[in-house]
């Protein structure tokens, strides 16, 4: 069971979503992603959303979660160097709306409807070279896998508004209604 409807749950040892390399998960300048997650062990570091690999080659964007004290870290990079941002710490056992925004000039960190963290957008990130993920990192050899229930993951190639995020948070859903 999801925030909405059925969910996927991720064992942390080996579940993933690979959605591929498709032109419309490659964002650029500007972009949003949002997901729904119940996290039932934050003992390892592990990535929700992934469209990159920041090990070898610092390309694309993520959403992750830091060991122990479950700080939700975003990152965006562009083929040579990468940026975070520390977004705050979120409880296990417990659903939450993460979003990350960026519109060529600043990246916002959401956790349940509230701006966690706002820093400078100094890169902008480069995604095509690899798969988007949920659950884990681009594959590398060097996986790091989520454990819990991720639900309702949207992506935009757009910054999402404020109000759009409330909306979002209120109907419990990451899906483009009522966004066109």
């Amino acid at each position: 069971t999801g925030i909405s409807n059925t969910a996927l749950r991720f064992d942390g040892s080996a579940s993933k979503v690979d959605m591929g390399n498709t032109s419309s998960l490659s964002l650029t300048n500007t972009g949003s992603v949002n997901v729904w997650l119940y996290q039932t062990d934050n003992t390892n570091y592990s990535y929700v959303v992934a469209k990159e690999n920041t090990s070898y080659n610092l390309n694309g964007y993520s959403i992750s979660i830091d060991a122990g004290g479950a700080n939700v870290l975003f990152e965006l990079a562009d083929g040579s160097s990468a940026i975070t941002g520390n977004t705050g710490v979120i409880s296990e056992n417990t659903w939450h709306m993460i979003t990350m925004t960026w519109d060529g000039s600043t990246v916002n960190g959401y956790i349940d409807n509230v701006l966690k963290s706002t820093f400078s957008q100094t890169l902008n990130p480069v995604s095509n070279v690899f798969d988007f993920y949920l659950g884990v990192r681009s594959y590398d050899g060097l996986a790091v896998y989520f454990t819990g229930t991720i639900d309702e993951c949207g992506v935009w190639n757009r910054s999402l508004t404020g109000t759009e995020i409330t909306t979002l948070f209120n109907s419990g859903s990451a899906k483009a209604y009522p966004f066109t």
